[in-house]
């Protein structure tokens, strides 16, 4: 199950990494529609223009995506668009707010941080917890453990 758990969270990395095609100029141009599917989606906000990216292992960090649960088919969100520290992260109905897309920053190692493309704070585990059944809430990035994903 743990493995099945993990190929879904790579898969969706995977999908996040290989979406978008630079232009001539350097940048990509979105089209205002995200994709539906999948495991998780390119974020595209309508008429946004994205830096293009560098290296292939570099890609995530010039992207932004929903992140979509295999069983609600909801989107991971921050409530109400808050920028508040601390406030606890929620699914909600997948749509077009700036809350509820999420840049893969790549910190290297296999590790990456969350960062919600609204509040600019990375997704993280209150009080660094490593208990089962922890509250996991935005907070402004750091280099703390509990900031890393994989």
């Amino acid at each position: 199950m743990r493995n099945r758990k993990r190929a879904a969270v790579t898969a969706a990395v995977l999908t996040t990494l290989v979406a978008g095609a630079p232009t001539a100029a350097g940048t990509t141009e979105t089209d205002g529609t995200a994709p539906r599917g999948g495991h998780a989606s390119s974020a595209p906000l309508r008429g946004a223009v994205r830096a293009a990216p560098g290296p292939a292992a570099d890609r995530a960090a010039a992207l932004a995506a929903h992140i979509v649960n295999y069983g609600s088919g909801k989107c991971l969100a921050v409530p109400g668009g808050s920028h508040e520290k601390g406030i606890g992260v929620i699914q909600w109905g997948c749509g077009g707010w700036k809350d509820h897309f999420w840049r893969f920053d790549n910190a290297g190692g296999g590790r990456f941080r969350l960062v919600n493309y609204n509040s600019q704070q990375c997704l993280a585990v209150q009080d660094g917890s490593g208990a089962d059944g922890a509250k996991v809430i935005q907070w402004p990035c750091g280099e703390w453990n509990d900031h890393f994903w994989r």
